[in-house]
């Protein structure tokens, strides 16, 4: 169980580190200053997202659900496994926190899904 938690936990800290498609050639102003005709910046200019700001806002108000679902979500895992150290051997106790676990961990796969499906639609859109 605890590596199922800590697989999880690691593939969802991963998926959302790598969800911004900014490059390092864009921050540092490569493309804006003479690097324009890099193959960098021809990828970032081909990937920007689409001029529509309702999309564009649709994509935000997403992006904030879901990082506020994952803050919750890991904030019932800790409690949870507060209550499940803090219990005392009751076996009640322990089942009714590993069980809010179990749907805090679902709750963020339902989310992460949920985002991918949502972000998939909307750049099939442009």
């Amino acid at each position: 169980m605890k590596k199922l938690i800590f697989i999880i936990l690691l593939s969802l800290s991963l998926s959302f580190g790598f969800s911004q498609t900014t490059s390092a050639a864009q921050v540092l102003g490569f493309c804006n200053n003479g690097g324009a005709s890099s193959t960098v910046c021809q990828d970032a200019k081909n990937n920007k997202t689409t001029s529509n700001p309702v999309i564009s806002i649709i994509k935000t108000v997403i992006q904030i659900v879901s990082y506020l679902i994952g803050i919750v979500a890991v904030v019932i895992i800790i409690i949870s496994g507060l209550r499940m150290i803090l219990g005392g051997g009751d076996p009640q106790t322990i089942n009714s926190a590993r069980m809010a676990i179990i749907y805090a961990l679902i709750g963020i796969l339902v989310a992460v899904a949920a985002e991918a499906i949502v972000v998939f639609v909307l750049d099939k859109l442009k």
